[in-house]
């Protein structure tokens, strides 16, 4: 636990003693600052003391304050993040109410290879808890990275994804998880009298991850991507893949988010509001989908926020609204509520 200062009140240790740590739990109160890093630090030396081959290890950091006691710079604090997670230990994010850092925690849940949620009523944290520890028992693989490479007159005019790249011009992607589909679209044109040239795939992909016990030996699939060469004007007759329409639909709609989030901090309410409302009719036009339904329900929650003046949780929202989308980690959500 952690205000001003940071105490471990259970040190590493099987949960032997049900009763005992709920004990424990019943007897923390709460004071006054944040010393984030110093409280989270102290989780990552408990969690490092337990690694085992094997064994996912990761350190959930629950706060609804800003980081104001001791190291405070995002920067900083993510350097010692990616530094745990070199060692073996990932981190998740928990903010809750409308006063934390939400750009803090969101970089250091990217940065620590975990996730990022933003609690609205506490009422809400037993299924989030719950879908951590599913996702932990499922965890198939980590340190996961794609690869795209097109074939000769084909070229990637970008990721839609909010993807980091690594030093290799590898796309950085969450946590392999049991049941939990990772969706990344990619914008390619295909130059007709180059393409000719190359008969062939147009675009390989490879994918490359450690399962938890691999100790550094990585695992790889690879999948090349044909498609027949027709006209121009016989690409009207093909049927439009509805699934990736809506992706492709969803994660522009995150792209957008990014733009609430500019206009809020520029304190320009009237452009948020216009921007949810323009969002919303979009979506209201798409084909009912429990995915786009769940958006419509976000995006109404957001203009209650922006009728009732609470910038802040509006804002909040949208930070994870977009985060989940881009990462790939909504459908994760979605499966277990």
């Amino acid at each position: 636990v952690f205000d001003q200062t940071v105490s471990t009140l259970v040190r590493n240790r099987p949960v032997t003693d049900r009763d005992f740590f709920l004990q424990t739990l019943r007897g923390i109160s709460f004071g006054g600052g944040t010393a984030l890093h110093a409280g989270w630090q102290a989780g990552g030396i408990e969690a490092c003391n337990g690694l085992n081959p094997g064994v996912v290890s990761r350190v959930l950091l629950l706060t609804d304050g800003l980081a104001n006691v001791g190291v405070q710079e995002p920067h900083a604090i993510c350097e010692d993040v990616l530094s745990l997670r070199q060692k073996g230990v990932g981190t998740t994010t928990m903010g809750v109410g409308p006063d934390y850092h939400e750009d803090l925690l969101e970089a250091m849940a990217r940065t620590g290879d975990g996730n990022f949620y933003h609690i609205r009523h506490p009422e809400q944290l037993p299924g989030v808890f719950d879908r951590e520890l599913q996702g932990l028992s499922g965890t198939r693989g980590v340190g996961v990275r794609l690869a795209a490479r097109p074939a000769r007159g084909v070229q990637i005019l970008e990721c839609l994804n909010d993807l980091d790249l690594d030093a290799s011009g590898y796309w950085k992607l969450p946590t392999l998880v049991a049941g939990n589909p990772l969706t990344v679209v990619l914008r390619v044109q295909v130059n007709g009298p180059e393409r000719h040239a190359v008969p062939g795939p147009f675009l390989s992909l490879r994918l490359e991850w450690e399962t938890p016990d691999d100790q550094g030996q990585r695992h790889s699939i690879d999948h090349e991507f044909a498609i027949p060469l027709v006209a121009s004007a016989a690409l009207d007759e093909f049927p439009v893949n509805e699934t990736v329409r809506e992706q492709v639909a969803l994660l522009y709609l995150a792209r957008s988010q990014q733009e609430v989030i500019h206009s809020i901090d520029r304190r320009d309410y009237t452009s948020t509001e216009n921007n949810l409302r323009r969002l919303l009719d979009h979506m209201l036009h798409m084909s009912p989908t429990p995915e786009r339904d769940r958006e419509i329900e976000r995006l109404q929650i957001m203009l209650g926020d922006i009728a009732r003046h609470d910038y802040r949780s509006a804002r909040k929202e949208a930070r994870i609204s977009s985060y989940e989308r881009f990462s790939s980690r909504a459908s994760f959500r979605e499966r277990c509520q």
